[in-house]
């Protein structure tokens, strides 16, 4: 008994070996960061929006040069766009649901992907015994190709979540973080929908975000798994190598609440933060953050809202900022559009 137990370990030694051995789970960045700056002065003024039901929201530019909030309910994709010049954000749409892709499939987040062809790309998490990363690509028409590009983690079980947004790659693949219960990590994956590396660059407890600044050049910004100050690490050869983890020190009051950050322009960031509270910040350096400006206070939420659905920014072509955050009292989906200075540019969601 006590040999068969230890030929069971061994057994399951070399197939966690074997796997971890594998591309996917190596880190195979891929070509360079497609980064594209945000326009720092805004040229129109959306409407507001009504207060949305869902989860996993998500931005996605359009092809007609506007912007689309996506969102996870009851099992389906939905969305709703703005272009300029609109002086409504469209009814909500059904972009995708669980015919082709499989009952569940939201339940693991998604990240929407917006390709050079302008085609839109859907990734997701396969639920199961061994969860995969998956994605779904729109065809000509309403048709949607499904493919898979790989087993998540190398053993069984665990309940893996995408968070968005993504960090494109400027040969169509994309960078992702997963949400691997206690810890997060990078996931490659390729143009051609392989999963192509993976990576830890956080402590576990930490929440993620990646801010691109050049083609291989970004940051790795970490909220804190308990109220505290955030850190940040950099690399400057497409994650092959990072700095030690150093404390932001404008970011002294973090909530444990993935931030969200935008690439303004060269050495032009832009930080949204929560505080222990709720209440949403606004920051900005413009020299690389060596210096941040005063914070500026936007809006107030509630942490266990802000922990089931973290606020999510888009820079859009027209110089907006667009921001979805869930509301305090109901955790629905609220939309605040705002200037790179902080300025808000329309009241919050209304109600309908």
């Amino acid at each position: 008994m006590r040999n068969r137990i230890i030929h069971l370990g061994i057994g399951a030694l070399l197939v966690l070996g074997y796997f971890a051995g594998l591309p996917g789970f190596l880190w195979t960045p891929g070509s360079g960061l497609a980064t594209t700056p945000a326009m720092t002065r805004a040229t129109a003024i959306p409407p507001a929006m009504p207060a949305r039901v869902g989860q996993h929201a998500a931005w996605v530019a359009t092809a007609e040069g506007g912007v689309e909030l996506l969102w996870a309910q009851d099992d389906e994709l939905r969305g709703s766009a703005w272009a300029p010049g609109a002086s409504a954000w469209s009814e909500p749409r059904r972009v995708l649901g669980n015919e082709q892709p499989g009952a569940g499939w939201l339940a693991g987040g998604f990240v929407p992907q917006r390709l050079a062809d302008d085609s839109l790309v859907i990734h997701f998490i396969r639920p199961g015994p061994f969860p995969a990363l998956a994605s779904a690509r729109q065809r000509a028409g309403a048709d949607w190709q499904i493919s898979h590009a790989g087993q998540v983690q190398p053993l069984p079980g665990g309940n893996p979540v995408l968070r968005a947004p993504g960090l494109p790659l400027a040969d169509g693949g994309i960078w992702m973080i997963v949400d691997l219960d206690d810890r997060n990590a990078i996931y490659s994956v390729s143009a051609d929908g392989r999963l192509a590396g993976r990576q830890f660059v956080s402590a576990p407890g930490e929440q993620l975000t990646l801010l691109g600044e050049s083609e291989v050049e970004l940051l790795a910004l970490l909220a804190p798994a308990a109220a505290g100050a955030a850190r940040w690490r950099a690399s400057a050869d497409l994650g092959q190598r990072w700095t030690p983890a150093a404390p932001l020190q404008a970011l002294a009051d973090v909530a444990p609440v993935p931030l969200a950050a935008l690439r303004l322009d060269a050495r032009d960031w832009g930080l949204l933060r929560s505080d222990a509270s709720g209440r949403l910040f606004w920051h900005r350096s413009r020299d690389g953050g060596q210096q941040w400006q005063a914070p500026q206070e936007l809006a107030r939420s509630r942490i266990a809202c802000l922990q089931q659905q973290p606020p999510v920014l888009h820079g859009g072509r027209d110089g907006v900022l667009h921001l979805v955050y869930p509301q305090a009292e109901d955790c629905r989906l609220h939309y605040m559009a705002l200037r790179a200075d902080g300025g808000v540019l329309n009241q919050e969601s209304r109600d309908d």
